[in-house]
């Protein structure tokens, strides 16, 4: 399967309102709604210097990759795949090219780290595929979208880890 990636343009504020809203993410917090989506897009919040999007393309937009506080020593990612494209490979494909992509553009990073909800399974392994490594868990930290507080999980990866597997 071929994936591209490919960043956010400023016509796309119609895809990204459709590609988060027309079905549910039960592993994010809150509720994203259209009007919510189109402001945040219309005020520059989903591409600026503290954050970017770059879709996961094959045929047509598959995936999103959102890469927020760029500018901190930790930024913090979102990868998001349509339900009809998971349990390809594509999400071991896009934590391998976000990992290698912001350890070669940000020279300065010394470790990435995500957190991620408990019982988020698929996420976990894809993680530990990718030579992530589980390193905190933080109780009842995690609103779900029905109230319940669930545990989140820490994962890490140090450059050196990193830069060690690509031999």
């Amino acid at each position: 399967m071929d994936i591209r990636y490919r960043p956010l343009a400023a016509t796309d504020g119609e895809l990204l309102t459709s590609f988060l809203t027309k079905e549910p993410w039960p592993f994010h917090a809150g509720t994203t709604t259209p009007d919510r989506v189109r402001r945040k897009f219309g005020n520059g919040d989903y591409d600026n210097e503290e954050t970017r999007i770059f879709w996961m393309v094959t045929d047509t937009e598959v995936g999103m990759i959102r890469l927020m506080d760029l500018s901190h020593e930790n930024p913090t990612v979102d990868v998001r795949i349509l339900s009809a494209h998971r349990g390809q490979g594509l999400g071991t494909h896009a934590v391998r090219w976000m990992t290698r992509y912001l350890f070669s553009d940000r020279p300065w990073l010394n470790r990435l780290a995500v957190s991620v909800r408990h019982d988020n399974y698929a996420v976990r392994r894809v993680l530990a595929k990718c030579g992530w490594a589980e390193f905190a868990r933080y109780p009842r930290s995690w609103p779900g979208t029905d109230g319940v507080l669930h545990d989140a999980l820490g994962y890490a990866i140090p450059r050196a880890d990193w830069e060690a597997a690509r031999g």
